[in-house]
């Protein structure tokens, strides 16, 4: 592919490389465009794979070399973009009687999500955290009327984030 969503792997085939009449392939190099400054050409086949682990907008570069020594280059460009990450809440109500729960689940976010952080905070001090949960399901008890802000909060393995969150109202 031209492109897709991080971790990418992209194979690479050069085996249709035109051969000038009377010349012979000594080998294949290849510069994946996310190594480092001081790292030198893969020696490899005509067909290799690759894994791209981070997001960037990469130069392939493939070095061809003939048995006499006369070597042809070619360049692609290959787009990897950030994994899409949503977050997405369902709460069993959101509106509850004080001393009752409500049930929280994140399974209807997207993306593949390292941390989950839930967290209830009161409007009337949206400073202060109430309650906090690293789970992909929660429940928590209101025991206080008034209105609540719950939030989700999903990290992926790339530092990207997404946050929702549900309005609660907690009657007497």
């Amino acid at each position: 592919p031209e492109g897709g969503t991080a971790p990418l792997t992209v194979t690479f085939d050069a085996s249709q490389t035109f051969i000038p009449p009377g010349q012979q392939i000594a080998g294949f190099e290849w510069m994946f465009g996310d190594e480092g400054p001081q790292e030198d050409p893969v020696l490899g086949a005509a067909r290799v794979e690759h894994t791209y682990k981070t997001a960037g907008e990469f130069v392939v570069t493939l070095r061809v070399v003939m048995n006499d020594g006369k070597d042809y280059k070619t360049a692609k460009t290959i787009v990897v973009r950030r994994p899409t990450l949503g977050a997405c809440i369902q709460a069993s109500r959101t509106t509850v009687q004080s001393g009752k729960g409500v049930a929280f689940d994140s399974s209807c976010s997207i993306g593949i999500a390292s941390k989950i952080a839930w967290d209830v905070r009161s409007d009337a001090s949206p400073d202060l955290s109430l309650a906090q949960s690293p789970e992909a399901q929660y429940v928590h008890v209101f025991d206080t009327p008034g209105a609540y802000t719950v939030s989700l909060t999903l990290t992926d393995q790339f530092g990207n984030t997404d946050k929702k969150s549900v309005s609660i109202t907690v009657t007497q």
